[in-house]
């Protein structure tokens, strides 16, 4: 029989005797021997081979503690200095494990991980599609809604993009657009710009333009109709499914007004970009222009090293409270950096993205660049 010993973790529950460098696992706690140790002879009478999975960081400290073992048959894996405990595991599978003790309190009735954050890189313009609310979408797909928050992390001069009716309309007109083509015309049309935040409420036409890479966070739903797709066709010669009687259902036909987010404390250093019922999302920007040598070995994102003096941003520090009423999704929408939360902590760039655990701590976030995060 072989006997897997998991080892890798940090260990920070055992605090202050446990150290990031010398985790509880190799602590001499149980009658002389490390709790590694102990497990391993425990074991002995019924294990063959023994497979440790431990952090590369803890290589010296391992193979230290295994000398004690004369003929002992083992292999040690050894994961990535920022991989632990969860390594390996699947999102969802997390999730199902630990529940509301790490997705918040507001989230423990629900049957799902509350949001989907996605990002969407829009060479050609995507299909004019619409979602339902709530109460639509259970009695008729047996599935949640959906509302989306669209970001623009970038996109080409002139880029636009569609969000509800630049006039008041009928469902019957709507309908007789979509089947003469003419559906865009009666369209609210958005020149959008690096750094635009546009709210998709259910029931709203919506279309991305071509051209736009756009980070999308919304409630967790497959629910969308697609009511107009230009009569394009796929490589075998067909016509992608319609889902008109549906859109049409569920369409506001009043003319497109921008959505107002409800009261909510904004965290010290933070745009709100929106709050709704389903989730609310805060921008932080980091980072102050300043004169920067590009041969100096200090940039935290010195790719240069062609000696120029330009204006660059110098690392800036914000601090993100957390609570045991929901997670956070922290997005890296541009930059580089560090991010630390208790004992732990990683470097982070662009596309970057971060869960932490509900529960009253604070994430450090040190570098540059334009983070998103999330919360229900």
């Amino acid at each position: 029989m072989k006997c897997v010993i998991l080892a890798g973790g940090i260990g920070n529950t055992l605090w202050p005797l446990s150290r990031r460098n010398y985790p509880k696992q190799f602590l001499n706690i149980c009658e002389g021997r490390s709790l590694l140790q102990d497990t391993i002879v425990r074991n002995l009478p019924f294990a063959d081979e023994f497979i440790i999975v431990t952090n590369e960081s803890y290589k010296e400290i391992m193979e230290s503690q295994l000398k004690a073992f004369q003929g002992l048959r083992y292999r040690i894996i050894y994961e990535s200095k920022n991989c632990g405990t969860f390594a390996g595991m699947y999102f969802g599978e997390f999730i199902e494990k630990y529940s509301e003790e790490v997705v918040g309190w507001k989230s423990s009735s629900l049957d799902r991980f509350p949001v989907l954050i996605k990002f969407i890189d829009a060479k050609n313009a995507l299909s004019i599609q619409i979602h339902p609310d709530d109460d639509y979408a259970l009695e008729n797909e047996n599935e949640f809604g959906k509302n989306e928050m669209w970001y623009v992390v970038d996109c080409e001069p002139g880029a636009y993009l569609y969000c509800g009716l630049k006039q008041d309309s009928s469902k019957e007109e709507i309908r007789e657009r979509i089947e003469n083509n003419t559906i865009t015309e009666i369209l609210n049309k958005i020149e959008v710009h690096k750094g635009d935040c546009v709210m998709v409420k259910a029931g709203t036409i919506h279309a991305i333009g071509a051209g736009i890479l756009i980070c999308e966070i919304q409630q967790n739903s497959n629910c969308t109709y697609r009511m107009y797709d230009y009569d394009r066709k796929n490589k075998f010669g067909n016509r992608r499914e319609l889902h008109i009687d549906k859109a049409i259902d569920v369409v506001d036909v009043k003319k497109y007004k921008p959505f107002v987010s409800g009261n909510s404390d904004v965290p010290e250093g933070a745009e709100l970009l929106v709050s709704c019922k389903y989730f609310e999302c805060y921008k932080y920007v980091l980072g102050k222009s300043m004169d920067v040598d590009h041969n100096s070995d200090k940039n935290i994102c010195n790719n240069s090293g062609n000696g120029e003096i330009i204006a660059e941003p110098v690392a800036e520090k914000v601090n993100i409270s957390v609570d045991s009423m929901s997670f956070r999704s922290i997005i890296v929408i541009e930059g580089c950096g560090r991010i630390t939360v208790g004992e732990n902590e990683m470097d982070y760039r662009a596309g970057d993205s971060f869960f932490v655990t509900a529960g009253d701590k604070v994430v450090s976030v040190e570098g540059t660049g334009v983070i998103i995060v999330t919360k229900v």
